[in-house]
């Protein structure tokens, strides 16, 4: 059976992906050499909570935290761990927002540091 969202819970998901998408982004700014997986997922983590959300990735069985960074080789879904970025990393910030009995998911995508994506300065 398929179940319609109502003009309310539509609402509800539009408020949970604006506090996504402003942690994603802030998220990313933080990707810097130096600092850990973990120190990210515990910023997204108590600002999800800060937002009067929950984050949604600690609503799965048996999952600890509040998104999954992966960096370089290492495949979606990664948990945060004490890895430390460096110049050049890519590194992907994968998190969901639990709000008012609805989920949002989403990810970002960006390069650590001072080159692009091609290898080339950053102006």
């Amino acid at each position: 059976m398929i179940h319609y969202k109502s003009s309310a819970d539509i609402a509800h998901m539009q408020h949970g992906g604006k506090i996504l998408n402003d942690v994603l982004i802030m998220a990313a700014d933080m990707a810097k050499p130096g600092l850990s997986t973990r120190d990210i997922d515990q910023f997204i983590d108590n600002y999800i909570v800060s937002r009067g959300a929950e984050p949604g990735f600690k609503k799965v069985d048996g999952y600890s935290w509040a998104s999954c960074i992966c960096v370089n080789e290492q495949i979606v879904h990664t948990p945060p761990s004490k890895r430390v970025l460096k110049d050049g990393d890519v590194v992907t910030i994968d998190a969901g927002v639990y709000y008012n009995g609805l989920h949002t998911d989403s990810a970002i995508t960006v390069q650590v540091g001072s080159k692009n994506a091609r290898g080339c300065p950053v102006p």
